[in-house]
Formats: structure tokens, sequence, C-alpha cells
């Protein structure tokens, strides 16, 4: 399979991000063709390449996108950057599947892009993940808005488990070879594939339901290949730290993330992250 990954705005850009590079490295050890698509990144460059101007939309202070004001102003930020987006869109609806790494702060924009790429090509599979999920129901196919639920009709699969790089060979083994999901473990599915929406559409209104697939068992982190990003991202960070060289956020070098471990200890019950503790050897980490 043809697979796009993308992160969208907005999010951090002090290192890449390690979703983009863990989750390409496993599709890319079944044999699939990937392609990662940091429109968080891609996006802090298209006003130009002064702080001040890229600084509002994609630094976690800037007032645009501030988290808490997105919503009221969602339409003014689609209005800036609707054609740059728009070049990105096309591209990725000739993608057999497009997986989104979603956050709260970038769960808006993502709807806006995956809506659109669905509206382009209906086949286009659209997978969801990330720590949104985790904390949503059904695994992120409803979204709650002022009250009131609504069934993401454009997303084919929510994942809310942590355990990206099993699942998502499993989902582009599976779609490949049966054009469908039966047998992936972990996600919420649509009890009937089609049809696919490319809307939002109140609870119900399609006719179809949110399934479980089942439980997922826990991986090993010693299993997990390298993280590896592609040059146009290694670069892209590499380059904003050049124009922003004078933040205290950024040091003056390129770093990327590694992972030690995954869950935690501690049972606080507001924190996605009370899961099952489990690390990766020494060696293993220091072999990244």
């Amino acid at each position: 399979m043809k697979i796009a990954l993308c992160l969208c705005p907005q999010w951090s850009l002090i290192t890449p991000s390690f979703a983009l590079g863990s989750l390409s490295a496993a599709l890319e050890h079944d044999g699939h063709e990937t392609e990662q698509i940091d429109l968080n990144l891609l996006s802090a460059y298209y006003l130009g390449n002064e702080r001040e101007l890229f600084w509002r939309f994609s630094h976690t202070e800037g007032p645009i996108m501030d988290g808490r004001k997105l919503q009221q102003n969602l339409e003014d930020v689609v209005k800036i950057f609707e054609k740059f987006w728009d070049s990105w869109i096309d591209k990725m609806s000739k993608f057999d599947a497009v997986c989104f790494t979603t956050y709260e702060t970038n769960i808006l924009i993502t709807d806006y892009i995956a809506r659109k790429i669905k509206q382009i090509n209906p086949k286009v599979q659209i997978w969801y993940g990330g720590p949104h999920c985790i904390d949503s129901e059904k695994g992120g196919l409803i979204a709650t808005r002022d009250g009131k639920k609504y069934y993401r009709e454009f997303v084919d699969v929510g994942c809310g488990l942590n355990e990206g790089e099993i699942i998502i060979r499993d989902l582009a083994n599976n779609y490949e070879l049966n054009q469908n999901y039966d047998g992936v473990k972990g996600v919420w599915i649509w009890d009937r594939i089609a049809p696919s929406f490319p809307t939002a559409l109140p609870e119900g209104r399609s006719g179809r339901k949110p399934v479980y697939t089942g439980n997922l068992q826990i991986m090993k982190l010693n299993d997990l290949d390298s993280p590896t990003w592609s040059k146009e991202v290694l670069d892209g960070y590499t380059r904003i730290r050049y124009i922003d060289r004078y933040s205290n956020d950024f040091g003056p070098d390129l770093t990327v993330p590694i992972q030690g471990s995954r869950g935690c200890t501690f049972k606080c019950t507001f924190c996605s992250e009370t899961r099952m503790y489990r690390y990766r050897s020494p060696e293993k980490i220091a072999g990244d």
C-alpha cells in the first residue's frame, strides 16, 4: 500500500514527531510505501521565514492557534492557509490510506484536512490515532461539539491504543489483501465499510455503528524498529533551528526523540498514560 503519515498543526516544533518516524519504520518493514507529511512543520514556513510570521501559527504560544481559541478562529486560519493546504490535500487524496496523529490541539484542523481528502477521493482510507483518540469516545470515531455527538463518517479507523506500530501494520496488510479490516485487533471500525461520507453526521444518521475489534496483545518494546525520518522532515527541523536560533525553546543543533518506555508506574485518574508500564533495554536504546 501507498500510505501517507500526516501531522497537522498545531503541535510542537522542538523535535520531529516520534509517531511519524516509528510508524513509517513499521510500515516499511512490511514492504509498504510511505511518505511523511509534517504539515505542522510545513505550515510554519507558509507565511515567510521571519520568526514573527511563522511563530504565531506553529508555536504553542501563538495567539491564533492557541488551543483554547482555535474553535472561534478556525475559519480565519483556514482563509490564510486554504490554498497551501489544498495543494497537500490534493496530493494525499492519491494515496491508498492517510494516517493522522491526533492531539487536542490539532484535531479541528485534522478533521478539516481529512474531510477534504475524503471529498476528493472517497476510496482513500482515513486512519486516526494518537492521544486524542485515546481520550475520545469510540477511538475518535465520535466527536462531541457543543454537547452533541457526531459520527466522524470520513474516518474509517480510530485507534485508541498506544501500540500503533503493530496496529498500523495489521491495518495495511489486511486492507491490501482483503479490502477490509477483519482480524485487526485494537481498533474501532464501522460495522459496514460503506457508505463513507466526507462529513460529520449526527449520531446514527448514516445507519452505521462503531465496533471495537477486540483487545490487542501488548507488544514488547524491544521488538520495535528504530524510527526513521525522511530527509525532508529532518532538513525542515534543522532549518527551523537556524531561523529561531535565539529562542530558549530550541537548542543549536537538531535533536530527535527516542523512546525508552511506555505507560506509567503511577495511576493518576486524569492521565491517558495510566497503562501497563514497559521499557526498552539499555542496549536497544543505545543501538538506536
